[in-house]
C-alpha cells in the first residue's frame, strides 16, 4: 500500500511538473532560434540551420527539471521546412514533443516579408520505470504508460522588416481547441514585438515577449540583446513576470557557428531554493 501510495503521488506531482517547464521556455527562442517558438521562423534564412539546447539546475537535485531540444530547418526560395524535438524530464516523468513544419515567406515589397508556418507531429509522457523506488510493476504504472500519444500541433505568423520583427503563435493546438479542463499551466499564444536599432558598429535589439498561459498568469518578457564584433558576440537580458531574470552570452563565429550560454535567476521566494538554471545553445548553418 505504501508503495501504491507513493507511487500515486509521484504521479500527481510530476504530470503537472512538465507541463509547467513549458512556462519558462529555452532562452534561445528569444534571438538565436526563433523557430523554438514560432514555426514561421522555420527556413527563414535560406540553406541549413542545425540547434542543439541543453538546460538543466546549477544544483545537483534528484529528478530536477532538465531540457533537451534539437532542430533542424532548411530555407529554399520562398519555402521552409523545420523538425523539432524535444525531450523535458522531470522526477519518474518523460515527456517527448516531436513536430514537422512547414513555413511559407511571401515578399510583401523590398523591406517586407510576411511568414506563415505550421507544425504537426506528436506528444507522449510516460514513467521511467526503471527509476521508481518501488515495485515498476505496480498496475498503476503500467496503467499511466499505456497512455496514448497524442496527435498536436503549432501555427504561427510573422511579419519581419530590416529593422522590426512582429510574431504571433499558438502553441498546443490540441490543448486550445479541444477543452481540456484537466491541463493547466499549458502555453496556448505567443506574441513578440523587437526593433533593431543601430548603435555606433553595434546593434541593440529590445523585444518584448506577450505568453499567455492555460489556468496560470500570462507572462510578459522583457529584453534586449545587444550583438558587435560584426555581430560575432552576442550578449542579452530579460526578466519575466513570472519572476525570474535570464542573462546570456554568446559568439557567433562568421554568423555560422554559434556557442551560447544563458542562466536564469529566480527573483522571487524560490530563489531560496534554487540556484537557477544553465543553459547550452549550439547552432551550425552551412
Amino acid at each position: 500500500m505504501k508503495i501504491r501510495l507513493s507511487i500515486i503521488i509521484a504521479i500527481a506531482c510530476c504530470a503537472p511538473t512538465v507541463l509547467r517547464a513549458q512556462l519558462n521556455p529555452l532562452q534561445a527562442q528569444y534571438y538565436t532560434n526563433r523557430y523554438l517558438g514560432n514555426p514561421a521562423m522555420a527556413g527563414i534564412e535560406k540553406g541549413w540551420a542545425l540547434s542543439l539546447s541543453h538546460r538543466s539546475q546549477f544544483s545537483d537535485i534528484p529528478g530536477a527539471p532538465v531540457i533537451q531540444n534539437l532542430t533542424a530547418e532548411y530555407g529554399y526560395k520562398k519555402v521552409g521546412i523545420g523538425l523539432n524535438v524535444t525531450l523535458d524530464k522531470a522526477g519518474l516523468q518523460r515527456y517527448v514533443r516531436a513536430l514537422a513544419s512547414y513555413a511559407y515567406h511571401l515578399q510583401i515589397n523590398e523591406a517586407s516579408t510576411l511568414h506563415f508556418g505550421l507544425s504537426a507531429g506528436i506528444r507522449n509522457q510516460r514513467l521511467t520505470v526503471d527509476e521508481i523506488n518501488g515495485n515498476p510493476n505496480d498496475n498503476l504504472v503500467s496503467l499511466y504508460n499505456q497512455r496514448q500519444t497524442y496527435f498536436d500541433g503549432d501555427f504561427g505568423l510573422a511579419l519581419t522588416t530590416g529593422k522590426i520583427s512582429l510574431e504571433v503563435a499558438l502553441p498546443n493546438l490540441k490543448n486550445l481547441f479541444w477543452n481540456n479542463s484537466m491541463v493547466a499551466d499549458l502555453p496556448i499564444f505567443y506574441s513578440a514585438f523587437s526593433y533593431k536599432i543601430a548603435v555606433n558598429e553595434a546593434e541593440l535589439e529590445p523585444k518584448i515577449v506577450f505568453r499567455g498561459i492555460k489556468g496560470f498568469d500570462h507572462i510578459w518578457d522583457t529584453g534586449a540583446q545587444l550583438s558587435f564584433a560584426k555581430k560575432q558576440i552576442l550578449l542579452n537580458g530579460f526578466y519575466h513576470t513570472s519572476g525570474s531574470a535570464s542573462f546570456g552570452i554568446g559568439m557567433d563565429y562568421q554568423q555560422k557557428y554559434l556557442l551560447g550560454f544563458s542562466h536564469t535567476l529566480q527573483t522571487t521566494s524560490l530563489s531560496n531554493y534554487t540556484n537557477g538554471d544553465f543553459e547550452v545553445n549550439l547552432r551550425l548553418k552551412f
